[in-house]
């Protein structure tokens, strides 16, 4: 928590703490809502918003009969809608405690900016607190434990990163394509949200109703009981009578056994897709220009492996079609590249055609993987999605059955499945 509260303090050094204090009405409006408190927006006057940024913590109050309830989120956006206003939008509202402006001002130890803030909580509409006001604000909330998931929220969206560099890019990105293949846009939440405590999640950054964000031990929060209590969060989503349920885990067994970083399940077609994350680095190419290379690592081999000893697969049952029964891709990504630019997926097979290709040779050893390399035989995202979703590629239905299974006796921690797994080829 002192890292997470420190990282907060040096972020409102530059945007403090704005105070919003609904009336009755407006606030009966807001929680009635379609996301209800989680995200809104409200117009307010020009000035009242003068300096006020994207991702300035917001403390959200009621008052009247309402006047028992603080949320803390984050300014998403504000912009002129009129002469005279402004819209001000809000995003991952959670709950906070203390839940009244005397109480939340006593959790602050220093006297002085005790009574300041409680001036500024008590004020009417909408006002500013000053950079000090929100250090101490910041350290009065870290010292209610029930506020750590807030906390955590907050600080996952302000510091999430937003070029691939590392695990927690890749882990958002995930995150986002099993989102977008259900058809969930940044502007949909979650029914609820589980993190673990201590742990840090993707899914801290998702959207959610109100009231519905919790920190646990990672243990307490999933049926698989996963060794090492490897999970870092859940999170639920309801799309008409369909659901999704993503889980985030540092966990290793699923890589280790099937050479993949992620798994998706369609359980409408019965198709399953794994997926193996590759980043691409930037080399000076001959005419001046920079091309994108993948510099084969010593696992990939072994990765390729034991994704082969899984591509045994059944014929198709009934009506079931797939254009593509491979279930194995791989996604190549720009390292330092933003998030946002494109990607380059394609099926192991293919892959493996590309890397012994003369044509594909790069320096140092490397694979010259770039849109003008493959000549567009290649999948974005967007399509690779849609083929996702419709179940027109990843296995058969009853492949998928068997893959389920073993999938979640891996997950459980079946050490036998493991290890018969993982066992070297011939030998018993």
């Amino acid at each position: 928590m002192d890292e997470r509260l420190e990282s907060l303090k040096k972020h409102v050094e530059s945007r403090p703490f704005l105070v919003l204090r609904l009336d009755d009405e407006e606030w009966d409006a807001v929680t009635s809502s379609r996301n209800g408190i989680a995200k809104f927006s409200i117009a307010k006057k020009h000035d009242q918003l003068d300096g006020v940024k994207k991702n300035t913590p917001c403390l959200v109050m009621g008052s009247g009969k309402h006047a028992d309830a603080i949320y803390l989120g984050l300014v998403s956006s504000v912009a002129a809608v009129s002469t005279l206003d402004s819209r001000l939008t809000i995003r991952r509202a959670v709950k906070i405690e203390p839940s009244n402006a005397d109480a939340l001002a006593q959790t602050i130890s220093n006297g002085y900016y005790s009574k300041q803030v409680k001036n500024r909580l008590t004020k009417e509409d909408i006002n500013n607190l000053s950079s000090n006001q929100s250090k101490h604000l910041l350290g009065g909330l870290s010292s209610v434990e029930s506020n750590a998931a807030a906390l955590k929220i907050i600080d996952s969206i302000i510091s999430a990163p937003k070029a691939f560099n590392g695990n927690a890019s890749l882990q958002g990105d995930a995150i986002s394509v099993a989102l977008a293949t259900f058809g969930l846009g940044k502007g949909d939440v979650a029914e609820s949200i589980e993190l673990a405590k201590g742990k840090e999640s993707g899914l801290s950054r998702i959207s959610f109703m109100e009231d519905n964000a919790i920190e646990l031990d990672a243990k307490k929060i999933s049926g698989y009981e996963l060794v090492g209590a490897d999970l870092t969060g859940r999170a639920k989503f309801r799309k008409g009578t369909e659901e999704l349920e993503v889980i985030t885990a540092n966990r290793r067994e699923l890589e280790h056994c099937l050479g993949v970083d992620l798994i998706y399940i369609n359980l409408t077609h019965k198709s399953v897709v794994a997926l193996q994350y590759k980043m691409l680095e930037p080399v000076d190419g001959k005419d001046g220009s920079t091309d994108w290379i993948y510099r084969p690592d010593s696992k990939l081999s072994d990765e390729i492996t034991r994704m082969k000893k899984f591509r045994v697969e059944h014929k198709p049952s009934g009506s079931e079609y797939r254009i593509s029964s491979e279930f194995f891709y791989l996604k190549f990504v720009k390292r330092d590249a933003l998030i946002t630019n494109g990607s380059i997926l394609m099926p192991l097979e293919h892959f493996e055609r590309v890397r012994k290709a003369p044509s594909f040779k790069g320096a140092r050893g490397g694979i010259r993987l770039s849109y003008e390399a493959l000549g567009g035989n290649y999948l974005r995202a967007a399509p690779f999605m849609d083929l996702l979703r419709s179940g027109y590629i990843g296995s058969h239905a009853d492949t998928t059955d068997e893959l389920k299974t073993l999938i979640e006796e891996i997950l459980t921690g079946n050490k036998a499945v493991i290890a018969a797994i993982q066992k070297p080829q011939g030998k018993v």
